[in-house]
């Protein structure tokens, strides 16, 4: 499955991440079985560290080759989404996928 990219940065980036959508449904379902979401007051999300499939592209579906520079920061687990943040080598921009789970 491919999801947009957002950035808070300038530097080249890809436009689209592809993941696994089974990966990440799992995720949130090993993730947020575990927190009670209704007696969590403000928060709403864990940052957790594991690893995950993925591949870029750029927004003609090609794929897109500069990995180097974007590395895999973590996951940001909520009870029904996941957000997959990568960190910038050299600007520390962040890169991020957002996976909505139906």
């Amino acid at each position: 499955m491919k999801l947009t990219s957002y950035t808070n940065g300038n530097s080249d980036y890809p436009e689209l991440g592809q993941f696994n959508k089974a990966e990440l449904d799992e995720l949130i379902s090993r993730v947020a079985f575990k927190i009670d979401w209704d007696n969590c007051g403000l928060f709403h999300s864990v940052n957790v560290s594991t690893s995950i499939e993925y591949d870029f592209f750029n927004s003609d579906g090609i794929a897109w080759d500069e990995h180097s520079d974007w590395g895999y920061h973590g996951c940001i687990v909520g009870k029904s989404n996941v957000v997959i943040q990568f960190i910038h080598d050299e600007t520390g921009h962040s890169l991020l996928f957002e996976y909505l789970k139906n």
